[in-house]
C-alpha cells in the first residue's frame, strides 16, 4: 500500500510535467507563428501569422460549381472541394501558377476555369495555367510561368467574370474587357463618355450579369447596359436607383436584382423601379454584397445578414437562428436546391433544412482548432461591427 501510495503522486506528476512541456511548446510555437512566416521572398503575403492565415482562408470571396466539385477562391488561395466527401485540394505557390492568392472570382468555362485576382486573371485547365495580365506579374507562381502573356486588361484587378459561348465578360477596376479567342475588346470612362480627372479609376466595374445579347454591369457611377454597340448608364439622377454604386446584379426572367453599397436594394422591370431598404423592408443592412435567384426566390448577402426573399415574405438567417459560421456574407451560389454561402469566416451548404459548415483552412488540425477558439472569441468585436454596420450602412471592408 505504501509503495502504491508512491507511485500514484509521481505518475501524476509526470503527466503534469509532460502535458506543462507539450502546452510551452505549443505555445512557444503559436508565438513563433503568429510573429509571422514568409512563403516566399519579398511576397504580399510575406510576414503573416497562423491566425491572419487562417483567417484569409476563412474569408470566402468566390464560389463556383462544376459538376460534382466546388471552387472556392478565398482571400489567401483557391481551394477545389469534392461535394460528395468534402476533400479539399488547395492551390497556392508553389504548386500553382495563380497570379495572386486573393481569389476575387471564379467562371467555369466546360472544364477551364477563369480565375480572377488582385493581380491579374488565371486560366486552368486542371493540368497547366496560363496567366493574363496588364503588367509584370508580381507572384512568383505567375513569374515563372512559362505561359504568361501580356494583354490589353483595363487592371491586373479583377472583381467579376461572366462567360457565354466562348466569350468572357471581364470586370476591372478599370473598366470593362471582352475576350473572345484572341481578341480583346475594352469599355472604359473614355469610350463610355464618362472620362474624369481620375484616369485609372474612373470606371469601376463590381459585377456583370447578362441578359440574352444584353450586358449588365454594376459600376460606381451606375447601371451600365451595353446592347450590342449602344450603351446606357442609369445612376441616380436620371433613373429610380437609389445610389450610383453598385454592387451586385442578378437577372429573375427580364426584372433586373441589383444591390448597391450602404443604399438597399432595387427591383428594375426596365420601366419601374422598386427600392428596398432598412427604412421600408425587413431589409437588415442596405449593403448589399450578392444576389443569387433560386426561381422566384431571392437569396440576398448583407454586410450583416444572409436573406431570403420570395417577393412577400422576408426571412433573416444569422449565426443565431442557424449554423452561419459569420453574418457577413460575400458571395451565394445557387446549386439546384443547394446554396452555397461563402462568409467572412468559412462556407455554408443549405438545402433549406440542412445546414454544413467547412472548414477551408490549410493549416494542420492542431493550428485550425487553436485558431478556431481565437476566432469563437474575436466574435465580440465581429459582433459590434455588424451593429455598427446596421446602424451605419457604410462601412469598409
Amino acid at each position: 500500500m505504501k509503495k502504491l501510495n508512491i507511485i500514484i503522486p509521481t505518475v501524476l506528476i509526470t503527466i503534469v510535467i509532460i502535458a506543462i512541456g507539450l502546452l510551452s511548446v505549443a505555445k512557444i510555437q503559436i508565438r513563433l507563428y503568429s510573429n509571422g512566416w514568409s512563403c516566399y521572398e519579398n511576397g504580399p503575403c510575406a510576414e503573416i501569422g497562423d491566425w491572419r492565415r487562417y483567417q484569409r482562408e476563412q474569408n470566402i470571396k468566390a464560389i463556383a460549381v462544376e459538376g460534382n466539385k466546388i471552387w472556392v477562391g478565398t482571400e489567401n488561395g483557391l481551394v477545389c472541394m469534392d461535394k460528395a466527401t468534402g476533400e479539399m485540394k488547395h492551390y497556392r505557390y508553389p504548386n500553382s501558377g495563380l497570379p495572386d492568392y486573393h481569389i476575387k472570382c471564379i467562371a467555369i468555362e466546360n472544364s477551364t476555369k477563369w480565375i480572377g485576382t488582385r493581380y491579374g486573371l488565371a486560366k486552368f485547365d486542371g493540368v497547366g495555367w496560363i496567366i493574363y495580365t496588364e503588367t509584370e506579374p508580381k507572384f512568383p507562381g505567375a513569374k515563372t510561368q512559362t505561359n504568361r502573356i501580356k494583354t490589353l486588361l483595363p487592371s491586373d484587378e479583377i472583381n467579376s467574370i461572366v462567360v457565354k459561348n466562348s466569350t468572357k465578360w471581364i470586370a476591372t477596376v478599370c473598366g470593362l474587357a471582352k475576350f473572345c479567342d484572341t481578341v480583346w475588346t475594352v469599355y472604359n470612362a473614355d469610350n463610355l463618355g464618362l472620362a474624369s480627372s481620375r484616369k485609372r479609376s474612373s470606371l469601376d466595374f463590381f459585377a456583370i450579369a447578362l441578359e440574352d445579347s444584353i450586358i449588365w454591369g454594376g459600376t460606381k457611377k451606375g447601371l451600365a447596359r451595353l446592347d450590342g454597340a449602344k450603351w446606357t448608364i442609369y445612376d441616380k439622377d436620371n433613373s429610380g436607383l437609389p445610389d450610383n454604386h453598385v454592387t451586385a446584379i442578378a437577372i429573375e426572367d427580364s426584372v433586373k436584382w441589383i444591390g448597391t453599397l450602404g443604399y438597399g436594394l432595387a427591383k428594375f422591370d426596365g420601366i419601374n423601379w422598386t427600392v428596398y431598404n432598412t427604412k421600408n423592408s425587413q431589409l437588415p443592412n442596405d449593403w448589399i454584397k450578392s444576389i443569387a435567384i433560386e426561381d422566384s426566390i431571392k437569396w440576398i448577402g448583407t454586410h450583416s445578414r444572409l436573406v431570403k426573399f420570395d417577393g412577400i415574405n422576408w426571412t433573416l438567417y444569422n449565426e443565431k437562428n442557424s449554423k452561419l459560421p459569420s453574418n457577413h456574407i460575400n458571395v451565394i451560389v445557387v446549386d439546384g436546391s443547394t446554396k452555397w454561402i461563402g462568409t467572412r469566416a468559412g462556407l455554408a451548404r443549405f438545402d433549406g433544412a440542412k445546414w454544413t459548415v467547412y472548414n477551408t483552412s490549410s493549416l494542420g488540425w492542431f493550428y485550425r482548432f487553436i485558431c478556431y477558439n481565437k476566432m469563437k472569441k474575436s466574435k465580440k468585436y465581429e459582433d459590434k461591427m455588424n451593429r455598427l454596420s446596421e446602424k451605419y450602412g457604410r462601412l469598409k471592408n
